[in-house]
């Protein structure tokens, strides 16, 4: 059998390689074999990630569950999907409501993959395609960061090369003229057309969030539904240099060599900085839009001074073997070495803090929580899973799950149950009324249970096991938005304060508090439980206290589901017949 001849070569090779048809078959059937044992070892990776891969926050579930959506039904039935089980009546045309990019671009990698026989779940997908984008974005900023230390951008060198030869054509007289003429056109067209837009519906009017970042108490005082979200709440100190550490120090050095020369470039990463640490200092979620702009100019900075003193060193090497030492600057190379293991140093301990940060705490799910025991070990508390895990399999599949907005993502994902109000907060309404139930005694709030059809209550409760973030330290913020409307005016806030003015959940707290609906559902059978050594039943381990309220009994509700530690308590709203029987 004559061997295979690849075009352009002289006998047989392969990969550039000559080799008798003998070993080339082998070379095949090894690079068959391994690339089956790669394949196989990504299989097995994928399925081992399939139990691994944990959605860590609220916001990403609905993510997940309308890529899952499209994944599964195609575009045409997502883009006009409605979705009945969000915001219960009213409902959700999710196509028409959201920016689908990120659903879209991952329902294409999913269906690839399958092309190419990876099999792989959507929800791996979801989980992993924010590391591999985040590579992708380290690459752009350290290209955009290149090109701004000699930049040229090609759209404006062409309009200012125009500009030029235009005004080479003309006199300074006409020119300014047409000019200004331009500008004024220009201006007027841009504002017709966007009031035009506006007009039509084209263009959506600025919302709260925006005049958030104008005036931060805007939202405060007008919306408290937007304050109430945690990530619009201001910077802190201490977020800014656990996210961005030595970056921190090295932004003002970098906007520093930025203004000692003054180039275009210069000037753009300049407005670009200082805009970007103003409305970071805003919100804390507009962390991510100060991110680049920090590691472009910190980057500026670590290169600059590391040129600068890498050159000094170097100089001091010359003047030492020509025995000329500058006089003017003692110590140079002393303070150049000295200089450049200090940024080595720098550089390092940013590697550290990076690595310790993406490992312990990004990498650490809010849906599953952990905590250390007395002998080292790691407590893992899952709740929150059990619970949905149990509305899915326990409640009617049309059940209505009223709780606060934040776990009304998680709920539709994970139980597929119907919800009044999600992380959407898109009805002020809707969510003052959930609000007004909660802060209402039993009596009221089964009144607006029954008028949302509501059959479960879900709340979150910290007190046994020492979480903070449970529903009675939102529960202010339920409180005034439940009082920011219309039905709501007979809700203040004042009222669940002492008369000191302080928010207490023991014998000093308020009676309106000690009564509420929120406070019922909490602290229902917690009066009988020892949470701490040396200290009395119901006592509250977030809010150091024991409670004011142990002995009550529940009148429109019955207790259907609480967790193994207590975090996430479920309640069945009692029918008209069997209300206090």
């Amino acid at each position: 059998m004559k061997s295979p001849t690849l075009p352009g070569s002289a006998g047989p090779s392969w990969l550039g390689i000559r080799m008798s048809y003998e070993k080339q078959d082998t070379f095949l059937k090894l690079l068959v074999l391994g690339s089956a044992m790669v394949l196989s070892f990504s299989t097995r990776l994928f399925s081992v990630l399939r139990f691994e891969s944990v959605i860590h926050e609220f916001d990403p579930y609905f993510n997940y569950r309308t890529t899952r959506f499209l994944a599964e039904e195609g575009f045409y039935k997502f883009h006009n999907w409605f979705d009945d089980r969000a915001w219960y009546p009213l409902g959700r045309i999710i196509g028409g409501t959201i920016y689908p990019g990120l659903m879209v671009t991952s329902a294409a990698f999913y269906h690839i993959l399958h092309f190419l026989n990876i099999t792989i779940e959507i929800r791996n997908v979801c989980v992993f395609l924010a590391p591999f984008f985040s590579s992708l974005t380290t690459l752009v900023t350290y290209h955009l960061t290149k090109e701004l230390k000699a930049l040229g951008v090609f759209g404006l060198c062409q309009i200012h090369a125009f500009i030029d030869y235009v005004r080479s054509r003309l006199s300074k007289e006409y020119f300014e003229i047409l000019f200004r003429t331009l500008v004024l056109v220009a201006a007027l067209i841009v504002t017709a057309v966007g009031a035009v837009l506006t007009a039509t519906g084209k263009i959506s009017p600025w919302t709260g969030r925006f005049y958030s970042l104008l005036d931060p108490s805007y939202a405060k005082n007008n919306i408290p539904i937007i304050a109430s979200v945690s990530e619009h709440q201001p910077t802190t100190w201490s977020s800014f240099y656990f996210d961005l550490q030595m970056l921190v120090f090295m932004f003002p050095v970098g906007m520093y060599y930025c203004f000692s020369k003054l180039t275009d470039a210069n000037i753009f990463i300049i407005m670009y900085g200082i805009t970007s640490l103003y409305f970071s200092g805003v919100m804390v979620r507009l962390m991510l839009v100060l991110a680049p702009v920090m590691c472009i100019l910190a980057g500026i900075g670590v290169s600059s001074v590391l040129s600068n003193y890498m050159k000094n060193l170097d100089m001091s090497r010359r003047e030492k073997k020509s025995k000329k030492a500058d006089t003017s600057y003692p110590l140079k190379n002393e303070i150049a070495t000295a200089v450049i293991l200090l940024m080595s140093l720098f550089l390092m301990t940013y590697t550290f803090h990076c690595t310790w940060v993406t490992s312990e705490a990004y990498s650490s799910p809010s849906i599953v929580l952990s905590a250390r025991a007395a002998d080292g070990g790691r407590i893992i508390f899952d709740d929150f899973r059990e619970s949905y895990y149990w509305l899915r399999h326990n409640t009617p599949e049309d059940a209505k799950i009223m709780s606060w907005w934040d776990y009304g993502y998680q709920i539709t994902a994970m139980a597929n149950r119907t919800i009044l109000v999600d992380n959407n907060t898109w009805n002020n309404t809707h969510i003052s009324r959930v609000g007004q139930a909660m802060a209402s005694t039993e009596e009221k709030a089964y009144e607006i249970m029954r008028e949302l059809d509501v059959d479960y209550v879900l709340v979150i409760f910290g007190g046994l096991t020492g979480y903070s973030s449970d529903d009675i330290n939102k529960f202010l913020w339920m409180v005034r938005i439940g009082g920011s409307t219309e039905r709501g005016e007979h809700i203040k806030e004042h009222d669940y304060y002492t008369p000191t003015g302080e928010f207490r959940v023991d014998r000093e707290g308020s009676s309106t508090l000690l009564n509420c609906l929120m406070y019922k559902m909490c602290y229902y059978r917690f009066g009988q439980v020892y949470t701490e050594a040396g200290k009395p039943t119901g006592y509250d381990r977030v809010r150091n206290a024991e409670i004011g309220n142990k002995d009550f009994e529940l009148d429109v509700l019955e207790e259907a589901y609480t967790t193994e530690h207590w975090l996430v308590r479920i309640y069945r709203v009692k029918d008209l017949e069997n209300r206090g029987i």
